[in-house]
Formats: structure tokens, C-alpha cells, sequence
């Protein structure tokens, strides 16, 4: 009895490692299937979301009679469907779907009727601004023949009254009053003017050399800086969106060294000695350092005589 146990036990043995090896074998091909099959899970249930979101999203049709500023705008694309992401009086924010290069092409043609100031146009993008200084700008998205139009309205500040400083009456008057004065005191002058164009921009640089800034000047394209007979320093800068920048700073004063040399000489008037004088303290101080000189050679012969007596 005692032996069948043991082969049994021994046989029982035999088969375990096998049995062990094979299922470590399945549990592993199990989770690399499962493995495999999360990733198209996921992809479906992510197209399951996507085909809702797009559903969701479905490009329709847009009235421009309906737009806040639709008569800004003036005109839509060749398709004009798509959504509206912002429609009020300060913004206008259109997302158009199925707009060709071509398409794109046509569009911005259409909008330099109106749109043609301070113009940028590069890869994809359109910008502009039109007479009451509306902005415009595209973004053109060709792989998925997107097109984001933005229209902004134009910042309302208040008339500005020309500063009445020394400083502001050393520059000209600008023609437009549209703007912002951001200091204006005895030593500097800032001011940001609207509604000025390139044309008014470059007229105005010659008004301001005509007034005396026209020292040490440097101009470009959208920029001037100059200095006036005073040292005062003026600089003007054109802006996107018919917008200039003045400033003004007055010179500084640099104080004089000579209040340090008035400050030394100022000695008491018992110890003083005039300008004048110097030479008689020299010659002073010369005639009793020759007295002295004169003591001492004849004090030396009395000496020698009587040395030579006691010899």
C-alpha cells in the first residue's frame, strides 16, 4: 500500500510542472489579447463621441441680418454655414465650414473693399481695419477648410483737451482729439491719439521739425525720435489700428561743479588771504627763511675761532 502511495504521489508530481507551464502559457495570451482589444474599444467609443460631438456641432446656416455687426461686416463667405461662437455689439467670432483656398482667395478680395487700412496679410491670415477702425481678421485652416472670421469694434474714449504744460506748447496740436492722455506734468507728456492715419502720421512728423525737434533725429516708416534746441526729447510711434503714441520729456538739468569750488573757498575772513596776495606770502615767507639762513652762517665762524683758541 505503502508503494502505490508513493507512485501515486510521484505521478501526481510528473504532471504539475506541465500543467503549471501551460496555464501560465494561456493567462498570458488571454491578456495580450485583451490588451489588443482595448485600443478598439476605445477607438470606437471615441468615434461613438466624435460622431455625436460633429452631430452636435452641425454646421448651420448664418443670416447676416442676425448679426449684431453684420453691416460691419457687410458680406459672408460662398459657404455660409457653420456656427456662431460670439455675436454682441463689441465682438463678432463665425466659424465657416467647407471654405476652398479659392474660396478663401475671394473672400479677402471682398473685404479690402472695406477693410484696407494698415493691412497684414501672411500664410493663412487676413487683417485689416476700415474707416470707423473696425478690425477684421481670418484665420484660414485649409486641411479642414475652416475659416474663423473676428470682428471687433473700436475702443470710445472720450475727446481729450490738448494739455496746457510748457512742455505740450513746445509740440503741435494733433488734428484728432480721439484718445487717451496718460501724463502730462512739468517734466513729461504722454498721449495716445485714435483715428490717425499713416498720411496724418507722417504730417505730423514734419509739423513737429518745423516746430524744433529735428536735432539728433531718427526716423522710420512708423516711428520718430528728435531732440530740440532745449535738449528736450520727443518720440512718435505709429500703431495697427490707426493709433499714435507722443511722448515728451523734458530735459534735465545737470548741476554745476562750481558750487563744490564755491563751497571750498569759502574760508573766514581772519585766516582769508586775497587772490592778490599770494606772490607777497611767498616773498614774505622767502625773506625770513633767507634771515634765518644768514643767522646760521654767522654763528658757524664763532664757533671755529673758538675751537681754534682752545687749541
Amino acid at each position: 500500500m505503502e508503494e502505490n502511495n508513493v507512485q501515486t504521489k510521484l505521478h501526481e508530481k510528473k504532471w504539475f510542472l506541465p500543467v503549471l507551464f501551460v496555464v501560465i502559457i494561456l493567462s498570458n495570451i488571454i491578456g495580450v489579447a485583451i490588451m489588443m482589444a482595448m485600443p478598439m474599444f476605445t477607438f470606437k467609443m471615441g468615434g461613438a463621441l466624435m460622431s455625436k460631438t460633429t452631430s452636435s456641432e452641425k454646421a448651420e446656416k448664418i443670416n447676416l441680418k442676425e448679426l449684431k455687426l453684420g453691416s460691419k461686416l457687410g458680406r459672408l463667405p460662398k459657404s455660409n454655414k457653420g456656427q456662431i461662437s460670439s455675436n454682441n455689439e463689441k465682438e463678432l467670432i463665425l466659424n465657416i465650414a467647407n471654405i476652398t483656398p479659392k474660396d478663401y482667395e475671394e473672400y479677402i478680395k471682398q473685404c479690402r473693399k472695406n477693410f484696407n487700412i494698415d493691412e497684414r496679410l501672411v500664410s493663412g491670415s487676413f487683417e485689416a481695419y476700415d474707416k470707423d477702425n473696425y478690425r477684421l481678421m481670418l484665420d484660414y485652416y485649409e486641411q479642414r477648410k475652416t475659416l474663423k472670421i473676428y470682428l471687433i469694434s473700436p475702443r470710445k474714449n472720450p475727446e481729450i483737451k490738448w494739455p496746457n504744460t510748457e512742455l505740450a506748447k513746445t509740440i503741435p496740436e494733433i488734428k484728432s482729439k480721439s484718445g487717451i492722455v496718460g501724463r502730462s506734468n512739468q517734466k513729461e507728456l504722454q498721449l495716445t491719439i485714435q483715428n490717425t492715419t499713416k498720411a496724418d502720421f507722417a504730417e505730423y512728423i514734419e509739423r513737429c521739425k518745423a516746430a524744433g525737434y529735428n536735432l539728433n533725429s531718427d526716423q522710420k516708416e512708423d516711428s520718430y525720435f528728435a531732440k530740440d534746441a532745449q535738449g528736450n526729447t520727443l518720440s512718435l510711434k505709429y500703431r495697427s489700428g490707426r493709433e499714435m503714441s507722443i511722448i515728451v520729456i523734458k530735459r534735465t538739468a545737470i548741476t554745476s561743479s562750481n558750487n563744490k569750488e564755491n563751497q571750498v573757498n569759502k574760508v573766514s575772513p581772519n585766516n582769508a588771504v586775497a587772490p592778490n596776495d599770494t606772490t607777497n606770502s611767498t616773498t614774505n615767507n622767502t625773506i625770513s627763511n633767507s634771515a634765518n639762513n644768514n643767522n646760521i652762517n654767522k654763528s658757524i665762524p664763532n664757533n671755529i675761532v673758538k675751537q681754534e683758541n682752545n687749541l
